[in-house]
């Protein structure tokens, strides 16, 4: 029986066939055919060999990790980690199981539980660099970069030509923006393994971080003509599609990653945002919700408490609405605390500590404002606030409470003329340069002072965000005409009341421009090319914030022409 081994996999199929209709209960036998009917391809007749064998012989883990890997090839990953479980009651001990397992937990993006599987196949087979390799890219997945690397490392040490290792030390350092040292590694693997799709999709990553994206789009669509089933080239490809504005090619190709991979979180996520960013809210809602089994997200709070979704009656009950992402998911989303209020219930809102002067303030008789980490009462239902917008089924012409739901202390409001004095007739500009460094698209978000620092002769300039970044300190001493009240800005309450006694407000993509907007200030917000999926698609204006104005990037990092024509825009305001 060699046939199979020597890759002769149509002789050894045609071979098991005819010993199978001879010896139609034997489970090696179909063992054995399932083996070679899924090198050939023909998964779902894999699939239904190793079902037949593990039905005869149920406590042989190898057939149901081969059940479990043509599950997993045909996209069913739940139904394939329910194979590898059921090998690992029979062998708890059992490597193969443990990694597989590692892989299809990896697949669904939930990689703790990956990193969990790695390691009990390690604690198994302390030497294996594969799944040390395996590992570390799990690890790199999960944020935790030096130990990924270190993972890569171990792993080349002892094999500097291992592809796996390769690929995930150069994904790693390309997640910390080391992109010239990313493709360091991924070159040598394809210059040996040209075919290699990993190391192409990989390349292609690196070159959309180094804004290279028709080179990025040669890479996916070659990963692509080796492997059509690809389903990360396909929605990487989305991705770049859609940051040059090729909309409907974007789309196109992530409505093939979802057929491909209807399990896929990362499918259904890319989804989500193409179809939110188009306006097209009814899928869109949904789609999102498969953020909580995405990492990065963490899991939802307030688990022990039922969940509300719209269709539960709240009326006479208590519900807690809580904050999941940034200050500006928390600004946008707060208003549905007046639809769920009028509904009948008793609303709790949850806020970041530095929002709740100001939230509170806000919504005085409408909901109870705790801070993140507080106690709060007795709760029959809750929700993320992000989550709203699916239970009452909005749609760009159903935006709730535009054009203003927040409002700032009078007395601060009053304290804060009182500081900036008497008016000298100029028009009064809060600027925002920068947003959280973290965010994974600061870079392509934030400005330097130094590029703004024009504006000032348009009017009197103030930077209404608390700090400053190195860069920006440097302009801010040779400009002493404009601005910075720093720690003074003590929370978002103090924030409002400052924006309160400006003409406008100029901002990037940061919570300084959810805020303007929900207190209704005019607000002018600088975009890159491809922005954030809130601000839709082309558009000038915004359907959140009726008092927004959009200035977007009509070339990938040009700034300089978007300050330009927010100059000319000042021109007709100036007094």
């Amino acid at each position: 029986m060699n046939l199979r081994f020597e890759g002769k996999f149509d002789e050894a199929s045609a071979l098991y066939e005819s010993l199978h209709a001879r010896a139609p209960r034997d489970a090696h036998v179909l063992y054995e055919s399932g083996l070679c009917l899924l090198s050939m391809g023909k998964t779902a007749d894999a699939e239904a060999r190793f079902r037949e064998s593990v039905e005869i012989a149920p406590q042989a883990p190898p057939a149901h990790v081969m059940l479990g890997l043509a599950l997993k090839t045909r996209g069913r990953l739940h139904d394939a980690i329910a194979a590898f479980d059921r090998a690992l009651e029979f062998d708890p001990q059992y490597f193969q199981a443990w990694m597989e397992r590692g892989l299809a937990f990896g697949a669904l993006d939930r990689v703790n539980d990956a990193i969990a599987s790695f390691d009990k196949a390690i604690a198994i087979e302390p030497t294996s660099l594969t799944a040390i390799g395996h590992r570390g890219d799990a690890l790199r997945r999960a944020g935790q970069i030096d130990q990924a690397l270190a993972c890569f490392d171990h792993v080349l040490t002892s094999d500097p030509d291992d592809t796996v290792a390769l690929l995930g030390r150069g994904a790693a350092l390309s997640n910390v923006r080391r992109n010239a040292e990313a493709l360091e590694c991924i070159e040598p693997v394809l210059s040996l393994q040209p075919h290699n799709v990993h190391a192409l999709n990989n390349r292609g990553n690196v070159l959309v971080n180094l804004h290279r994206y028709e080179e990025a789009i040669q890479s996916f669509e070659r990963v692509l003509e080796l492997d059509p089933t690809y389903i990360a080239a396909w929605i990487n490809i989305a991705n770049v599609l859609a940051t040059l504005n090729r909309y409907d090619d974007a789309k196109a190709a992530s409505d093939r990653a979802l057929t491909l991979g209807p399990e896929s979180p990362a499918a259904h996520w890319n989804a989500a945002l193409i179809d939110l960013r188009a306006g097209r809210y009814d899928s869109g809602w949904e789609r999102y919700e498969v953020r909580w089994l995405m990492t990065g997200f963490g899991a939802p709070k307030h688990r022990n408490i039922k969940q509300w979704l719209g269709k539960d009656d709240l009326k006479g009950k208590r519900i807690v609405l809580w904050h999941e992402q940034g200050l500006g998911d928390t600004i946008q989303f707060c208003r549905y605390a007046i639809m769920v209020a009028a509904l009948g219930a008793s609303v709790v809102l949850e806020v970041q500590p530095a929002l709740k002067p100001l939230i509170a303030e806000s919504f005085k008789g409408v909901a109870q404002v705790i801070g993140t980490g507080e106690a709060g009462p007795f709760c029959d239902y809750s929700t993320s606030l992000m989550s709203l917008p699916l239970a009452f089924e909005t749609r760009a012409e159903s935006i709730p409470f535009a054009p203003r739901y927040l409002k700032a202390n009078p007395a601060r409001v009053q304290a804060w003329s009182e500081r900036l004095g008497p008016s000298q007739g100029k028009l009064r500009i809060g600027l925002a340069c920068t947003g959280n460094p973290k965010h994974k698209g600061d870079l392509e978000r934030s400005i330097d002072l130094g590029m703004l620092a024009s504006i000032s002769r348009y009017g009197e300039l103030y930077i209404v965000q608390k700090d400053a970044r190195q860069g920006d300190r440097a302009t801010l001493a040779a400009r002493p005409e404009i601005v910075h009240f720093g720690d003074a800005l003590t929370d978002f309450g103090e924030t409002a009341a400052l924006v309160e006694n400006l003409d406008v407000v100029i901002s990037v993509d940061t919570s300084l421009a959810h805020l303007a907007g929900a207190l209704g200030k005019p607000v002018w917000i600088l975009l890159p090319t491809h922005a954030d999926w809130r601000w839709q698609l082309e558009r000038d204006d915004s359907p959140w914030y009726p008092s927004a104005r959009l200035f977007r990037q009509r070339t990938a990092g040009a700034w300089d022409e978007v300050v330009a024509r927010v100059c000319e825009a000042l021109e007709g305001l100036k007094r």
